[in-house]
């Protein structure tokens, strides 16, 4: 489905940028540098191993905020590539909290639920004629109440086609007509789609792998690329700021999460129960062999945590704590099957 504008409405799309033309111009406002260099602070503490892609989407954002985009158009607009559990959502997380600064600032759609033709309706309203035409579109609904967002489009390969008609007028101008003819604008937003293409490419290409080369990397992202093309129009692709590749984490960037997130449950242990946490060598080795699985990147240590080293470690400082009230340090050993705790 593509919206097109007949001769006798020009002057409704006049008078609609004459309306939104104050808000365009109070966009540095909005959106300034130091907020942007705050998220590339930020993003670079949580996002290990993604240097690449946080230069890449703070390159474009930056590029809009100082007016280098001359069309009207979204702040910024990408499609992040790559396996789960690798940064995707939590990069559009970071951008939503430091450069709108509200907690409504992410609005998220999971394009699983809009896999067929009639799911169009959902996004942009019932056509007159039908059941359901006094409802407004989920879309268009929240860009109406809420225009200043993150807008997230989670898994988009699994949309349905016509729905990529609908992006193709957003991305390349702005603005996106409804069900009842009103013209809703999306140029104070900040477009995520996510996309799991590619993902059996990169388990297959890195069974036997441990780290990556700049060659490694250049063969995967034209892999990728490949299928992307395949799977979506290049007028689609092309209308998008950045196509951002997500790399696989391999097992040094999986050692380094696995350090910092180890460090802050330490200093949580230090600062609010006064308990100093040696691990030795082979606990961390231990939790590093669980917190390793290139299927499910980040969120594998988060699990192989909770499971193996946060639930019994509370288990022993209720039992302990139970005997003295004076303990200070716990050692943190392991064995072959699970962390051992010492006084």
């Amino acid at each position: 489905m593509c919206f097109l504008f007949e001769n006798d409405q020009t002057s409704n799309l006049n008078q609609f940028f004459e309306e939104i033309a104050p808000v365009n111009e109070d966009q540095e406002s909005i959106l300034d540098l130091s907020k942007l260099f705050k998220f590339e602070s930020d993003i670079q503490k949580r996002l290990i191993g993604q240097e690449e892609a946080i230069r890449s989407v703070s390159s474009a954002i930056k590029r809009s905020i100082v007016g280098l985009n001359i069309k009207k158009k979204p702040i910024g607009s990408f499609i992040f590539c790559g396996p789960t559990g690798v940064g995707k959502t939590e990069m559009a997380k970071t951008l939503a909290k430091n450069l709108y600064e509200k907690p409504e600032a992410l609005v998220r759609f999971d394009m699983s639920e809009y896999m067929d033709k009639i799911s169009i309706s959902k996004m942009i309203g019932t056509a007159p004629g039908y059941v359901g035409y006094d409802r407004e579109g989920i879309l268009t609904e929240r860009m109406r109440e809420n225009p200043k967002c993150v807008l997230l489009f989670d898994e988009i390969e699994k949309s349905d086609r016509q729905i990529m008609d609908l992006f193709l007028q957003v991305l390349d101008e702005g603005y996106l007509r409804d069900s009842k003819d009103n013209f809703i604008s999306f140029m104070e937003s900040i477009i995520i789609l996510t996309s799991n293409i590619g993902a059996s490419f990169i388990f297959d290409f890195m069974k036997n792998k441990i780290s990556l080369n700049e060659s490694d990397k250049n063969y995967m992202n034209n892999n990728i690329m490949k299928e992307l093309l395949d799977r979506f129009r290049p007028e689609f692709i092309n209308r998008l700021d950045q196509v951002v590749i997500f790399q696989p984490l391999v097992l040094s960037v999986i050692e380094k999460i696995l350090k910092k997130q180890l460090e802050e449950r330490k200093e949580l242990l230090e600062n609010n129960l006064n308990i100093n946490l040696v691990i030795t060598n082979n606990a961390f080795h231990f939790l590093l062999n669980k917190g390793f699985n290139l299927s499910f990147g980040a969120r594998q240590v988060a699990r192989s945590l909770e499971q193996y080293f946060e639930t019994p470690l509370i288990d022993f400082i209720a039992k302990t704590r139970g005997v003295s009230n004076i303990m200070k340090n716990i050692k943190v050993e392991a064995d072959i099957r699970s962390l051992i705790f010492t006084i």
